[in-house]
């Protein structure tokens, strides 16, 4: 049986190297919540709804700009690597070529550079290499430089921007301008050429009215740290792809869910929690038997399968059948719950559909899971999926 699987941890507790390995070393299906109110968020749930089913926007036409903050507000370089690993992961999304989308990048502080231009690469891999060397260099927050060359040399046809193509500006910032005067006055000709800016803010120093007068359509999201960065990409995605994405997530699916009801929880409350999450994801994607599926299974000292596949008929049954999981307390046996996962959990599940197993916890396992993990690729409806098999 082949499953993709991933991994949610939620609070302090949880042991992100084990987790990362039950998913077999991919990072990006480890996801982690600071507290279970986080699980039933906005941006979780597009989170998660974009790391289930994600695919490449195909034959959009885009010319997207990313704005670095490169000042010493940063602190060290290590931090200004994690924005350009932004970049890199948003770009694996999208189809670059000299057709479809370009990209460019300017990275800001004491001044503005432009590392990228439009022209320069139309692919992924050369866009990447060139990425990893761009450098930080400390210095001021000048955002008003970047926003300027922008305007004045990026979307323009000698570096590569294309008349009648759709502008997307991404500007990702952790501070504040250091002339703040002279940036409103670069941020109204920003919006005058008629790009769409998505802004992100990083940490405690950012001025939120500044970053909501940066984005357009109120398009500005805030992180607590440069670590929580790439919880906007889900966010970003769709600005991307609205309409491949929303199509993805109709693309039935057969998801099974582990759901931790051991005492480590502290709480029924937190459990509860657990189930509004379940019950919350099912309302965001078309559930029955033609489409998607949920499979539940709670565990502790034992595991139960809950909720079968064939139990999703609807979002409403569905919904009812979650919320009635009574929390068990006890251990965390979550060997216990992987077996029944592989046993039962995708029974009667449809050939050739997609299979994804999420497990959520919030403290490292009582016993040692045994199973060996191999990659293969197989052709998904939502583009090419890796696949785990959990032996």
């Amino acid at each position: 049986m082949g499953a993709t699987v991933f991994a949610i941890g939620v609070g302090d507790e949880v042991d992100a190297a084990e987790l990362t390995g039950m998913v077999g070393g991919k990072g990006e299906r480890y996801l982690k919540a600071n507290t279970y109110e986080e699980l039933n968020t906005e941006i979780f749930f597009k989170d998660i709804q974009y790391k289930l089913c994600k695919e490449q926007c195909k034959g959009k036409q885009m010319d997207i700009a990313f704005v670095l903050d490169g000042s010493s507000s940063l602190h060290e370089e290590k931090n200004f690597k994690k924005e350009l690993s932004f970049v890199t992961d948003v770009v694996e999304r999208i189809r670059m070529s000299n057709d479809e989308t370009r990209v460019s990048i300017v990275k800001f502080s004491n001044n503005a550079r432009l590392e990228v231009p439009f022209n320069m690469y139309h692919d992924v891999k050369a866009l990447k290499n060139k990425v990893q060397t761009i450098r930080w260099e400390g210095g001021d927050t000048y955002m008003n430089k970047a926003f300027d060359m922008v305007v004045d040399k990026v979307y323009k046809a000698g570096n590569g921007a294309r008349a009648g193509v759709e502008k997307l500006v991404v500007v990702i910032t952790d501070g504040v301008s250091t002339k703040p005067t002279k940036t409103d006055a670069a941020i109204k000709r920003l919006h005058g050429i008629g790009a769409n800016v998505f802004a992100i803010g990083v940490g405690p120093e950012v001025n939120m009215k500044e970053l909501a007068k940066i984005s357009t359509n109120s398009q500005y999201y805030t992180v607590d740290n440069i670590n929580a960065l790439d919880s906007v990409q889900s966010i970003l995605n769709d600005q991307l792809c609205p309409n491949n994405t929303e199509r993805c997530y109709q693309q039935p699916l057969e998801v099974c869910f582990l759901l931790d009801s051991s005492t480590s929880l502290n709480s029924s409350e937190m459990f509860y929690k657990e189930l509004g999450f379940v019950a919350g994801l099912g309302q965001r994607f078309d559930i029955g038997n033609d489409n998607t599926r949920f499979s539940v299974i709670s565990f502790s000292n034992n595991a139960e399968l809950n909720v079968r596949l064939t139990d999703s008929v609807s979002k409403k049954a569905l919904q009812q059948k979650v919320l009635k999981i009574d929390y068990m307390t006890g251990d965390t046996y979550t060997d216990k719950a992987m077996n029944l996962m592989l046993s039962e959990g995708f029974e009667g599940a449809r050939p050739n559909i997609p299979k994804i197993g999420m497990y959520g916890t919030n403290f490292h396992y009582i016993q040692t899971i045994m199973y060996s993990v191999f990659d293969t690729q197989r052709d998904f409806p939502c583009g090419t999926v890796p696949v785990v098999d959990l032996l």
